[in-house]
């Protein structure tokens, strides 16, 4: 790359257009948006974002495409597919970077029209696939056959894929390193002794002591766990809320189910903040007196490395952790 690409100041008319995919993750994805997208923007090249928004609109100089809004219901996936593939395909990008499974598929009119695709590949997903609860126990073996089909079809053709794991990217070197260059891309935070500074400096968002948990509130996550845990802590004497950061999709639950869980959840003081910006993460963990990881007993979750366990390491918190 040369010097001016390097230092940003390439012309408008000769930076290179990228459009960054996902119909399935937030729009402030942290890897997506902050680790990929607006670092590739600040070299000079000019990157789009189409990911789940309800309208345009422009942030750190990326223009956002508008694919639908994230739903808990996941069939609102297949319009945002729909969509992705007519933005990947009707404009003048030269590379698409996906970042979900079934893009795959989506991409493939673009790939027909000479866009060079890359695959970021962000979970094992036929393990995901294999074990997952929102696919009918019948059907998974043959979607997961699917998708390692579209995997051995396409992925010869891409110009690279992503790989987060060390085993992960040995798999994928094996199987298409002969055809396609595989990198491994690590999802470690990169946060500087300057966020930390303003995390501390901001102070506790909230006056008492509190447990924070990042990963959202969904059965991958084991929300049952979480408010059973909340439960024993009140009847410990122990009130300290648990705080979780992220979306809530409580869709894999049975309805009464659901509808339990929130009663409970409610009952024992647990806060949904939501999703928030990085900096505003940063600080409700900073001031966390307990970092909380957990996630259901699943291959694909016992194979990966969470990011959320990295940044509490980074502010000295204590972590409190599933195997």
């Amino acid at each position: 790359m040369d010097q001016a690409v390097a230092k940003g100041s390439v012309p408008v008319q000769k930076r290179i257009p990228v459009l960054h995919v996902t119909t399935a993750h937030q729009p402030y994805d942290t890897r997506i948006f902050y680790k990929e997208v607006v670092p590739l923007s600040s070299l000079g090249f000019r990157v789009d974002l189409a990911t789940t928004v309800p309208n345009p609109q422009k942030v750190k100089e990326v223009a956002f495409i508008p694919l639908g809004s994230k739903q808990a219901a996941r069939r609102g996936r297949i319009a945002r597919n729909f969509r992705a593939a007519s933005a990947m395909a009707q404009s003048d990008y030269k590379i698409c970077h996906i970042h979900d499974p079934e893009l795959l598929i989506a991409a493939v009119p673009a790939l027909l029209l000479g866009r060079r695709i890359i695959y970021d590949v962000h979970e094992f997903y036929y393990d995901r696939i294999i074990e997952s609860d929102w696919i009918h126990p019948l059907l998974t073996s043959f979607v997961a056959r699917l998708y390692r089909f579209l995997e051995k079809t396409l992925l010869p053709h891409f110009a690279g894929i992503v790989t987060v794991t060390e085993e992960m990217h040995m798999n994928y070197v094996q199987d298409f390193g002969s055809t396609t260059p595989v990198v491994l891309v690590r999802n470690y935070p990169f946060i500087t002794d300057e966020a930390i500074s303003r995390a501390f400096a901001e102070g506790p968002p909230m006056k008492v002591p509190y447990i924070v948990h990042t990963g959202g509130a969904s059965r991958l996550h084991a929300f049952d766990v979480v408010v059973a845990v909340a439960e024993r802590l009140r009847e410990m004497g122990a009130n300290i809320p648990i705080v979780i950061l992220g979306p809530i999709d409580l869709s894999a639950y049975d309805r009464h189910v659901q509808h339990e869980l929130t009663q409970r959840a409610e009952k024992t003081g647990i806060k949904f903040i939501g999703t928030v910006s990085y900096d505003q993460l940063l600080r409700w963990v900073a001031h966390a007196r307990i970092g909380y990881v957990l996630r259901t007993e699943k291959i694909n979750s016992a194979r990966a490395l969470p990011t959320k366990l990295f940044e509490y390491f980074r502010f000295g918190v204590p972590v409190v952790a599933c195997r």
